[in-house]
This record gives structure tokens, C-alpha cells and sequence, in this order.
């Protein structure tokens, strides 16, 4: 049989039989060109089927319920499309664009169209050859939009835009190389950067290319039923709004106030203050997913539930329906009794151009016990299991608002090469640590995430040396105006201030240029142990309001120089009585209530202790150090370190059970870039052997660590794959950053079916089928 592919023989046909289900071999090969085209976020499944999360459960074939029913493949000629791929830059004032529009043309031999295949599974469908191969008839007129490679979300930093490509080559066999050649390129919605997958995808490229240790082409569609969850696993994970699990697969389980077997809290936007609970500045947030995951003591990693939060931005999450896993046993969300148990949450970002997620759930990031949390309340009382008291907290994401900095040509920097200013005083200054965050350690205070630790969970934190903090405070004018306003407006709220913030400058920018609202903008560098040191020159003046202090005999700023920025020859700020009004000096000052400050990164959520809405504010806040003469120090930030994402390949919990002697993959990212990690199986929550160490690379990903199955399994078994940080101890199943498991069982492989086909050549354009003659 000729497939209209460049005239090259398709060979490999073979059908197989699961269940009441015929796959062709052929598929693989379909799914692969038909995917290469669409973008993970653009597969069409089709309709989602009713879930009924009551009890999720797995029902194996029998060996002797075939069928003499054959599915027919067709095949249509592929269409023409062209891809616009738009600049969608998001440049700051002043600067130019850094790339234009561009056309991408498409052939019409790279798109393919493909028929889905039933399932009869009443859950959400899971990530299969199905998914990868129900791309629905593209019209002759339509376009297919292709995500860019691009970073975007702050007004301060460069958009990138790299087109992706696209490759449909035909491969007779699932060789590794073919494979590689034929691995789609997998696009991300806006908020998140493209990754290219050949190089992300090279363990599951050779999982595919394994035929001889898997059971003929049965075991080859399953390696692709998992394809695109290894896929979405690998190519993700470098994007703060990355789910550390499939989400795609989760189960809507909203539940009912203080309920037995929940998860409950609430949802809110942080503006200032503390982080163990809401005050009148706090905004509650509807409509926000809230994700869940636990793991017992026995190694189960269950699936993944969700609800959305309500109006007063409470939540409740139902867990109080059993599950039963590959092998027929049931697993329950049962706190009491297994000092094991786990969970890890997640919450899915609303709103990833404007805000950040600061906090997750609790503050221990991966899976936390009930001796290791931090703001959650356990009840493991017998019949209750509940957890209560998780903040789902939200920040406003910065420089969000291009006015809050001046334009980065006009940035002061610190004459050397490393950018760090040398410390020559306090006064006048800004001072703080910014550091990538982990996860705090239990028994630690709560109100706030905290740089470092004596406990293993605590070491996951570093410096964040290098990455640059910008920090600004407006001019005299405008802050009178700032202040005439407030005079004016009793009682008003941060928002009105925010807006009536902007339209002040908006105005004032209009009348003077871009910019100049601001008296300085000032950057400096991160240094090796995480502090910053920003010194400003000030502003001439005893404050915006006085220009000397004491008798006329003493002043010494004159009229001309009354609210301009410091001379360099004037600079200091190690003068105590120049910055506090003490007669007879050369005063200066900072309006050290209009300051913004943050970190220049769009890479990860950033949660600061100060800073927290889109506007100048005081450097003064609850957790801040904020003294007389400008003097202004603890202004922290915590880049907060992507939950990471571990995913077992092809096989699971309640779908796809593995044989005796089977190998079994997985894919690792998120993590945080060229660092040590571990990972540990275990079976039956128990460890098996020594971990394995491994180094992120520089995307955040790990290569795979496989287990092969015991030849000689007596009895179905859990086997479960966690990371861990470098030196934390991996007997506890439940310090895992991440895990995932699948059920292995003595039960007989799946059954095959060798189809035979008739030679038949296709016209382009015209539908034919060929219908095998079937060996068992």
C-alpha cells in the first residue's frame, strides 16, 4: 500500500486489540505528523465526557471478548494554511521594537487530518494516542496559529520572539532516530516560553524506539497513549504558571464547608502586611482553581482533584471518594492512621500577565505531611480527615505599569563591571536580599517566606546573584501633588490611590516627558550572598516641604538647587547630619514614602515583603526596616522556585499496568537550573536501593532514572518515582518534592492481532480504506 507521503511504501502495519478498541500501528506515525502542526494547547479532544468522581476505577478485558469488528482508517489530502506569528513585544518607554511580523508558510503536505478513537472510560479523557490524533478538518481558509518563543509580562524587559518550525517526515519504523526527527514542536500559551522537545524529549524518543522490550505494537500505543503527557512534562516546567501535574486529567470535586475527607481555605490578593492572613487592603479572589494531589503511605499517588474558589474566596475540595487502583484495591484519603501521608497542592494563575502566585496552599513546597506543614490545620481524628487554613495567596506581578521606572536609558548604574555599588553609607539607600525560594521549614514562622534555614527543607534556597533590582521615588512636584490628593480624598482606598497615582502622572508626564516624575532610578546587582545595596543621591533639601533647617546665616541650598537631584561632587551617603536636617549642612532627602522597588525577572513569581500593588509606596511595612534618614533595609524579595513536575512514562495507577521484567521511564523538569537533585524509587512505600543523583541542565530538566520490574513479581505492587533534594534523606516517601506511580501485576500481557492489507494505491484528495485480514 503507497501512503501519498513523497512516494514513500509505508510499511508496519499492525493492528492491535485492547479491549474493544483497534489501534494501527500506522497511528504512531500519523500522530506524530498530524501533532507537529498543532500546538499542545491546540489539540482537540472533542467533547469532555461527564465525570463522575464517585469511585474511579479500572475494568481489565477479558483475554476472551474480542471481536470480529474492524475499525477502517481513511485518509484525506492534506491541505494549504499559512501561520501568521505575531510580535506581541512588550517594550519599555522609550526603547525600540526588538522584532518584526513575520510569515511562516506552511506546505500542504505537513498537515494531516486523523480520525480519535472511542473511549469508553467515563473519567476525563487521559493523554493518549487519542488526544495526539484528534485533530479535527482544518477548512482551506483557516489558519493555524503557532506560538512564538516568547518571554513577555514586563515593561522592563526584552520580548524574544523565535518562530517555531515545523517537520512531518514519514518513518517506516520506530527507530529512535526517526523518532527524534518526527517529535513535534510544542508551543505554549503567551504566558509561557516555547521550548524546543528534540532535545527535551531524547529519553522518551528512546522509550518509543524500544520495540524489542515492549509487546509488539500493543505496548508501542501505549508508549504513545503517554506520549503527550511525557510531551507536556518535558517541554514545560520553565514557566512559573507550569502545573507540576497533568491538570488536563483532573477531577471537579467542589465540597461542602468544615466536611469530613476536605481540603479547605481561602483566596486572596496580598497588597501589604503579612502573609498568615488577610487585613482591609486585601482583596478575596473568586474563581481561582485550586489543585490537589496526596500520596499514602503505601507509595499510591493519587489522581488529581480541583474546585474554584467562591465569591468570598473560600474553597472546599471533596476527597471523600475512594479510588481503586490497576491491581482492585482501594485507596482513600485517610489522614489518621498513616503518618505518611501527603498531599501537594497547586493553584492555576487567572490572570499570569497581571499577578504572581506567592503561595500555593503552604508554605513546604512538593508533598508535606502533617508533621512538616506550616499554615495548614491536620485533622487526622479517626472519621474526620480534614485539612483546613491553606492561603491561596495572589501578587500583583511587577512593573506591570511602565511608569513606575524611568526609561532604562536613563537607569543609574555602578561604575564597575559587576554592577554592585560599593557600600559607602546607609543613608539615602535601599537594602535588602533577594534569593530563590524553596520552601520554608517546618516550625518556622509563617507570616512571611524566609532566606535559608538549618533544616533539610530549608536548603533548597539560594542567592539569587546577579539578577538586578531597580528601585525609583518620584520627584518634590509630584509629590506634593501626590499629597494634595490625599489631602483631598478622606478615607480613600489603595485602588483610588493607585488610579489617581496614574492619571497624576500620566498629566505630569504629558506636560514634561517621559520619565520625568522620577527623580532617580537606581540599579543594583545581587551579590554572591544575596544582598543588594541601591544608594541614591537625593534630592536637595531638608524635605519636600523645607529647603533649610535653622537660621538664613546657615542654610547652604540655594533656591536653584532646591529639589534637584544631587550633584555627583555632593554625593554622600555616609553623612549622617546631610540627610537628617541638622543645621548648617548641605541637606538632602529621598521621598522615601513614593518608592518603588522590585527584581528585573520574569522567569519566576516574586513575592516582596514591601512593594506588593503597582505604585510608589513607603518603605515602610510590616516586615520592612524603615529608619530616619533614609535609612531603609529588609526590602526582601523571594523569587519563588517552580514546583517540579515527575511523570511516569506510559504506564500508571488505574490505566496501564506494567508486566514483570517491563522498564519504566520518566521525565523530570521544573527544577531549579544546573543543580543536584535525587531521585528514589520505591515500592509499596518502601525505598528501593540508593537514590540516584542527578543535575538539572539549564532548561530545569533531568534525564530519565528507570526501574525495571521484578521478572519474578508475585503479586500486584505500587511502584513510585520521587525527586528529592541533594543530601535530604529518601526513606520518606513523603519528603518527595514530586512523585508519580504505576501498579505492576502478574496479570498476562495484552493479547495482539497481526493484521493483513491488501496493496492499494491512494489517489491525493480521495478517501479509500483497505480492511485487514486478521491473525491470531
Amino acid at each position: 500500500m503507497y501512503f501519498n507521503r513523497k512516494g514513500v511504501k509505508q510499511t508496519n502495519w499492525r493492528m492491535v486489540k485492547k479491549g474493544k478498541h483497534f489501534l494501527f500501528g500506522c497511528s504512531l506515525v500519523l500522530a506524530l505528523g498530524a501533532n507537529s502542526m498543532v500546538g499542545a494547547d491546540e489539540v482537540t479532544v472533542g467533547e469532555e465526557p461527564d465525570t463522575d468522581s464517585s469511585v474511579v476505577a479500572t475494568t481489565d478485558q477479558d483475554d476472551t471478548d474480542r471481536t470480529d469488528e474492524v475499525e477502517t482508517r481513511t485518509y484525506q489530502a492534506p491541505l494549504t494554511n499559512q501561520v501568521m506569528v505575531q510580535d506581541s513585544s512588550n517594550k519599555l518607554e522609550g526603547e525600540e521594537p526588538q522584532a518584526e511580523e513575520k510569515k511562516v508558510e506552511v506546505s500542504d503536505e505537513e498537515i494531516e487530518e486523523t480520525q480519535p478513537i472511542a473511549s469508553e472510560d467515563t473519567r476525563p479523557p487521559k493523554k493518549s494516542v487519542e488526544s495526539l490524533t484528534s485533530v479535527q478538518s482544518l477548512n482551506q481558509s483557516e489558519s493555524v496559529a503557532v506560538a512564538n518563543k516568547t518571554v513577555i509580562s514586563s515593561p522592563i524587559l526584552e520580548t524574544v520572539i523565535e518562530p517555531t518550525t515545523v517537520s512531518t517526515e514519514a518513518v517506516e519504523t520506530a527507530s529512535k532516530d526517526s523518532l527524534m526527527d518526527s517529535l513535534p514542536t510544542i508551543e505554549a500559551k503567551q504566558a509561557n516560553p516555547v521550548i524546543e522537545t528534540k532535545d527535551l524529549l531524547e529519553n522518551t524518543a528512546t522509550a518509543l524506539s524500544n520495540m524489542e522490550n515492549m509487546n509488539h505494537s500493543f505496548e508501542a500505543a501505549y508508549t504513545v497513549s503517554r506520549f503527550r503527557s511525557a510531551v507536556r512534562a518535558a517541554s514545560l516546567g520553565a514557566d512559573q504558571n507550569t502545573p507540576p501535574f497533568d491538570i488536563s486529567e483532573a477531577i471537579y470535586s467542589p465540597g461542602k464547608d468544615m466536611q469530613d475527607k476536605g481540603y479547605q481555605g481561602k483566596a486572596w490578593l496580598y497588597r501589604d502586611g503579612t502573609l498568615d492572613g488577610t487585613n482591609s487592603n486585601s482583596k478575596m479572589l473568586s474563581d481561582v482553581k485550586v489543585y490537589i494531589q496526596w500520596v499514602n503511605g503505601k507509595g499510591f499517588v493519587s489522581p488529581v482533584y480541583y474546585t474554584k474558589t467562591n465569591p468570598d474566596g473560600s474553597f472546599v475540595i471533596d476527597l471523600s471518594k475512594p479510588i481503586v487502583d490497576a491491581s482492585g484495591t482501594s485507596h482513600s484519603f485517610q489522614l489518621a492512621g498513616d503518618t505518611k501521608f501527603a498531599v501537594r497542592t497547586w493553584v492555576e494563575n487567572p490572570d499570569p500577565a497581571k499577578y504572581n502566585i506567592i503561595q500555593h496552599g503552604d508554605k513546604t513546597y512538593g508533598f508535606h505531611t502533617r508533621t512538616n506543614r506550616k499554615n495548614e490545620s491536620w485533622d487526622f481524628t479517626a472519621g474526620v480527615n480534614r485539612i483546613v487554613n491553606s492561603h491561596v495567596i495572589l501578587q500583583e506581578k511587577p512593573f506591570t505599569e511602565s511608569w513606575l521606572v524611568k526609561p532604562q536609558a536613563e537607569w543609574s548604574s555602578a561604575p564597575s563591571s559587576s554592577g554592585e555599588w560599593p557600600e559607602k553609607g546607609n543613608y539615602g539607600t535601599l537594602r535588602g536580599t533577594v534569593w530563590y525560594e524553596n520552601g520554608d521549614a517546618p516550625g518556622t514562622l509563617a507570616n512571611q517566606w524566609i532566606n535559608g534555614g538549618v533544616l533539610p527543607q530549608a536548603k533548597g534556597d539560594q542567592s539569587a546573584t546577579g539578577v538586578r533590582v531597580v528601585a525609583s521615588y518620584v520627584n518634590d512636584e509630584v509629590a506634593r501633588l501626590f499629597d494634595s490628593w490625599k489631602n483631598t480624598h478622606k478615607n480613600y482606598t489603595l485602588e483610588e490611590f493607585a488610579a489617581a497615582q496614574k492619571k497624576i502622572v500620566t498629566d505630569y508626564q504629558a506636560a514634561n516627558g517621559v520619565g520625568s516624575h522620577i527623580a532617580e532610578s537606581v540599579v543594583g546587582v545581587v551579590k554572591p550572598d544575596g544582598s543588594y545595596y541601591i544608594p541614591f543621591k537625593g534630592l536637595y533639601g531638608v524635605s519636600r516641604t523645607q529647603q533649610n533647617a535653622g537660621l538664613r546665616i546657615s542654610w547652604k541650598v540655594s533656591d536653584a538647587e532646591y529639589g534637584k537631584v544631587v550633584s555627583d561632587k555632593d554625593a554622600d551617603n555616609s553623612a549622617l547630619m546631610k540627610w537628617n536636617g541638622t543645621i548648617g549642612q548641605k541637606h538632602r532627602h529621598i521621598n522615601s514614602d513614593y518608592v518603588y522597588a522590585a527584581p528585573v525577572t520574569d522567569d519566576y513569581a516574586v513575592w516582596s515583603n514591601n512593594y506588593q500593588t503597582n505604585m510608589f509606596q513607603s518603605t515602610a511595612d510590616t516586615l520592612t526596616k524603615a529608619l530616619e534618614s533614609d535609612n531603609n533595609d529588609w526590602q526582601n524579595f523571594a523569587l519563588l522556585a517552580h514546583q517540579p513536575n515527575h511523570d511516569v512514562l506510559v504506564y500508571d495507577t488505574t490505566d496501564n499496568k506494567a508486566a514483570p521484567g517491563t522498564t519504566v521511564e520518566s521525565t523530570t523538569s521544573g527544577l531549579m537550573p544546573n543543580r543536584e537533585y535525587q531521585i528514589q524509587w520505591f515500592k509499596n512505600g518502601e525505598p528501593i536501593g540508593s537514590p540516584t543523583s542527578i543535575t538539572a541542565d539549564g532548561e530545569g530538566r533531568a534525564k530519565s532514572v528507570p526501574i525495571t520490574v521484578e521478572p519474578n513479581l508475585s503479586a500486584p505492587a505500587i511502584y513510585t518515582s520521587g525527586v528529592f533534594f541533594k543530601d535530604v534523606p529518601t526513606s520518606d516517601i513523603s519528603a518527595a518534592l514530586a512523585l508519580d506511580s504505576f501498579v505492576a501485576d502478574v496479570a498476562k500481557k495484552a493479547d495482539t492481532l497481526d493484521p493483513a492489507y491488501e496493496d492499494k494505491n491512494v489517489v491525493p484528495g480521495t478517501p479509500a480504506t483497505s480492511t485487514p485480514a486478521l491473525t491470531d
